[in-house]
């Protein structure tokens, strides 16, 4: 606490994650998301029923976002609305320490505007359990728990409590914790080299890195040792570097936008911010000299230098990872860095005196703030709209009695078989096919929810396993191309299938039209799943562009 007690900014800090809590919750879109929200829901339904990640079910992701919604659903019952308040939650915080970090770098005005602007962003990505949220608030606390070290305080406490941090995201997300080691690292390395010291410099780095590494250790270790106690290692392997490393870039690539596509969605700007910022701050470090560290009595200008080396670090480590899936949601983890980073530069670079360099740190600060604010004027449009209809959604009165609302209109009183997505909205077609499934079905039964063609696939429906509550016959039920799109994995579903005898099938006849720019509009030529379905299954009722089958065998 006593990085926030500083002229009441622990009041501050939490006026303002109150404040983000209730803007996010209206800014919120009441539609559920079929896959990427659908993955993370299944996925804790599979922990409550005692399924271990990767040995049980294929998962891309880390344990933690499974396993802490797991526990959600255990206190508060099995919903969407319980993963949505956790997901609001930690937006909320990730704006908070927005605050926090500026704060530690400038004037409590400077940590509001971080703040602001973070929210608006994280306003606009409508991508909701998605774990780089809570594996991006972890990595922002562990910049926080380290600013005693930019401001040349060995603080023990912090350095570990960093390192726990850094640990924790490393199980939301592994590619965004090893980032965020490798960043953190370099940064306290930069500090500890760059800084007047009175023992030799190995020594200096032990005693800032030790307790870091002994913290992230304290947590990962663990979890690497239960993998290997319940058989998950391998599928871990298989899951989280065999498939990325051979099919992750080839099947999922996309481009960066260009001059068109800015022009007609000026939000997609922000794909470019963190570049732009972190660039303006590298040069700042090139070409400007830094402000005195007597500058600001109360901000030492060492902490601030800190600051913005770690946020810079940061920045471009996280603008590398989201290279391959180039879209505002896998940027976000860069962009929220540079948000933070160009307010930090801008209240770093002011307390300097006139003098050489001084010209050149101020107009590199000002760029890196022009760079993060026009696009965040444009995402605010989108976000004021959305505010506009999450007030609309509370006002309306069958919102709350569910009289004459469809399911597709986000009552909070949706019919029986669908109580799990009570306050959230999906199709009819799917709520008609969950339904239909739902009712023909035994608490024991299994189902499986797939494609038409999978032979060529980029998502499948995921969240209907979880509204159904009927457990997925085959651990592959998450679909990624250059997976399921090939014999082995096909093979290994259809043995699946076989002993576990799902009475029912659903299938989305559009999602194999679904092309993007990369090798999974491609076919792969393996058609054994269909050729099993299409001899063990028939059609029973159709529902738009899905297909429910029922199997042969009574």
């Amino acid at each position: 606490m006593k990085l926030l007690s500083r002229s009441g900014s622990t009041g501050a800090a939490f006026l303002i994650f109150a404040v983000a809590f209730l803007f996010l919750a209206l800014a919120m879109d009441h539609v559920v998301n079929f896959y990427d929200e659908g993955i993370i829901l299944e996925g804790a339904a599979r922990v409550n029923d005692g399924a271990v990640i990767h040995r049980d079910f294929y998962a891309n992701y880390g344990p933690a976002q499974f396993y802490v919604i797991a526990g959600l659903f255990k206190l508060f019952g099995t919903s969407v609305l319980v993963e949505r308040v956790w997901d609001t939650l930690i937006r909320a915080g990730v704006v908070a320490l927005a605050f926090c970090i500026v704060r530690q770098v400038g004037r409590p005005l400077d940590g509001v505007f971080a703040a602001a602007m973070t929210a608006v962003w994280l306003g606009v990505v409508g991508v909701y359990g998605y774990p780089v949220f809570p594996a991006e608030f972890f990595t922002l606390l562990a910049v926080l728990l380290m600013t005693p070290v930019f401001a040349n305080r060995l603080s023990v406490a912090s350095l570990v409590g960093s390192g726990v941090c850094i640990g924790i995201t490393v199980l939301f997300r592994y590619d965004v914790g090893f980032y965020a080691f490798l960043g953190l690292n370099a940064a306290a390395t930069t500090h500890v080299l760059s800084s007047k010291r009175s023992v030799g410099p190995l020594r200096s780095l032990l005693r800032v890195l030790a307790p870091v590494w002994l913290g992230t250790a304290a947590v990962v270790l663990p979890v690497a040792a239960a993998y290997l106690v319940v058989g998950a290692l391998p599928d871990f392997t298989f899951d989280i570097v065999t498939y990325p490393a051979r099919f992750y870039a080839r099947m999922r690539s996309l481009r960066f936008p260009g001059i068109a596509e800015l022009s007609a969605d000026p939000v997609k700007f922000g794909i470019y911010l963190p570049i732009a910022v972190a660039l303006a701050s590298a040069g700042t470090f090139l070409f400007a000299k830094p402000p005195v560290a007597e500058a600001t009595a109360a901000i030492p200008g060492t902490r601030g230098r800190g600051v913005v080396i770690a946020l810079t670090i940061l920045c471009g480590l996280f603008f590398l990872k989201g290279w391959v899936r180039v879209s505002i949601e896998h940027m976000m983890l860069s962009i929220v860095c540079a948000l933070i980073l160009a307010v930090a530069l801008l209240a770093y670079a002011r307390p300097a005196a006139p003098r050489r360099g001084s010209t050149a740190l101020t107009v590199t600060s000002a760029l890196a703030l022009i760079a993060a604010v026009l696009p965040t004027i444009a995402a605010a449009h989108i976000v004021a709209a959305q505010v506009a209809n999450g007030l609309a959604w509370m006002r309306r009165p069958t919102t709350w009695t569910g009289t004459g609302n469809g399911p597709q209109l986000a009552s909070c009183k949706p019919p029986a078989g669908l109580q799990r997505t009570a306050c959230f909205a999906i199709d009819t077609d799917h709520a008609d096919a969950v339904l239909y499934v739902h009712d023909r079905s035994r608490p024991t039964d299994t189902i499986f929810i797939g494609v038409v063609g999978y032979d060529r696939l980029i998502v499948n429906d995921v969240l209907c396993y979880f509204l159904l509550g009927l457990q997925p016959a085959t651990k592959w039920y998450h679909f990624d191309p250059g997976l399921q799109t090939t014999a082995a994995i096909q093979n290994e579903m259809i043995q699946e299938l076989r002993v576990r005898k799902p009475p029912f099938v659903m299938a989305e006849m559009h999602l194999s039209d679904v092309l993007e720019p990369n090798e999974s509009s491609t076919s792969s030529g393996v058609t054994l799943l269909d050729d099993f379905i299409v001899a063990n299954y028939r059609p029973v009722h159709t529902f738009g562009n899905i297909i429910v089958m029922k199997s042969l065998v009574p």
